[in-house]
């Protein structure tokens, strides 16, 4: 009884113990890039995140104080911003992409604003576009107000600007819009301006698009796998889903028009609110604060999500004391170092515990895996975290450290959750 029983103990704590090291591991794994970045990219973020949150407080300033100054800051802001796109999506092959129909929709209204401004069926076209696929796009594909971001802050810009530029020369137009355009408040949409030229105009740029990208460049972009396209990385990213099996539910031969028919499906249903938007602004403006509101609740995901991954993150689940400077420490090191922390120094007992070896460019060979370093194996990064433990590599402390080391977090945890509902 007593040897069968220790050898079942002693696989249930590596069993526990590796679960753990995997889930500590992926932290480290993203906190040690982080490290690596220079800190000329990290104060290139601060500013960025600086400029972002400004943008958005000067759009609420100009909202409020001088609506007409918002069509100004847009037509100035927006030939910066699609520069900086193209240079930065063909570094990594993604410029296909500026092809899409939301650089269509704000190439179409910067045109508008700058050319002939005082047409009222171009008008009612940008409204219908800007007011229905664009702003449907972000909760459609998560696009996320993440203001550090400068790729994040162009993709909320080119989806939410164009619905404001509307709504202000909507419901806020000076003297040239009102004696040209239907702006008054009883004005109202036609079913017929809703979808006849939306939807005509829409499909002069499907066409254009699939000349491109299915006929003029087909050889290139079957050549070069790593050229993303809307259809490459949609049918990639949703391959498992409903959509994605419907696009494949004729195989692989008509999966492009399935993707096109589903398009022009999903573009004429979220056509239809417009016109109720065209007639009331209280249903406009809650329309655009929910989808703004939207917008930044993924970006709120997104900085959750990057937290959770972080180190400090990680440390401060189990020392929530922060006074406890000491203490903290020494939780920080067994984590993140892989060694049991002596509770005397703070030190690692084994000093090479959760070095990598390997030269800069190449892959470490080796990784220590708990606590103790009582199980050796090795790590593959590219499989999720995915290990291999080796029987030569035990050590008689193994199922001792680990077993503390184990009940050590589950007694932290239990206590910081007592604390809690003292609370």
């Amino acid at each position: 009884m007593g040897i069968k029983s220790l050898r079942d103990r002693v696989k249930q704590v590596e069993e526990r113990a590796q679960k753990a090291s995997v889930a500590i591991d992926n932290r480290i794994q993203v906190f040690r890039r982080k490290i690596r970045q220079p800190r000329e990219i990290q104060r290139m973020e601060k500013v960025i995140f600086l400029l972002g949150v400004s943008f958005m407080l000067l759009v609420q300033h100009l909202l409020v104080s001088a609506p007409q100054h918002l069509i100004v800051l847009y037509c100035w802001s927006l030939l910066p911003l699609m520069i900086i796109r193209y240079v930065e999506f063909h570094r990594v092959k993604w410029h296909y992409f500026l092809l899409d129909f939301c650089y269509y929709v704000n190439a179409f209204l910067f045109y508008y604003l700058s050319r002939d401004s005082s047409n009222s069926t171009l008008f009612n076209i940008v409204f219908v576009w800007s007011n229905g696929p664009l702003m449907w796009a972000i909760v459609m594909w998560r696009t996320s107000l993440v203001f550090h971001s400068l790729s994040h802050i162009t993709s909320a810009y080119i989806h939410l600007l164009p619905a404001l530029v509307t709504y202000v020369i909507r419901w806020y137009p000076n003297t040239e819009q009102a004696a040209s355009l239907c702006v008054w408040k009883d004005c109202a949409l036609a079913w017929g301006d809703v979808f006849y030229w939306p939807l005509c105009l829409y499909l002069v740029w499907q066409v254009l698009y699939l000349m491109k990208t299915e006929w003029i460049d087909a050889p290139k972009l079957q050549s070069d796998p790593e050229l993303s396209t809307s259809f490459r990385f949609l049918s990639k990213s949703y391959a498992g889903t409903p959509l994605g099996k419907i696009v494949y539910i004729f195989g692989d031969r008509f999966a492009i028009v399935m993707f096109v028919l589903m398009q022009f499906i999903y573009t004429g249903i979220v056509f239809v609110p417009t016109y109720w938007l065209y007639q009331n602004q209280y249903a406009h403006a809650t329309f655009i604060i929910f989808i703004t509101g939207t917008s930044i609740y993924n970006g709120a995901g997104y900085y959750i999500f990057k937290m959770s991954k972080s180190p400090d993150y990680f440390k401060d689940y189990f020392i929530e004391d922060p006074s406890n400077k000491r203490e903290s420490e020494i939780w920080f090191k067994r984590y993140i170092r892989r060694g049991p922390a002596n509770p005397a120094t703070g030190d690692n007992a084994n000093p090479n515990a959760g070095s990598q070896s390997g030269s800069p460019g190449g892959s470490s060979s080796s990784n220590s895996l708990g606590p103790g370093a009582g199980v050796s194996g090795s790590v593959n990064h590219a499989g999720a975290g995915k290990r291999r433990f080796s029987r030569a590599g035990r050590t008689p402390s193994m199922s001792r450290n680990a077993d503390k080391w184990i009940s050590e977090v589950a007694r932290d945890a239990s206590e910081r959750k007592e604390g809690k509902k003292e609370d």
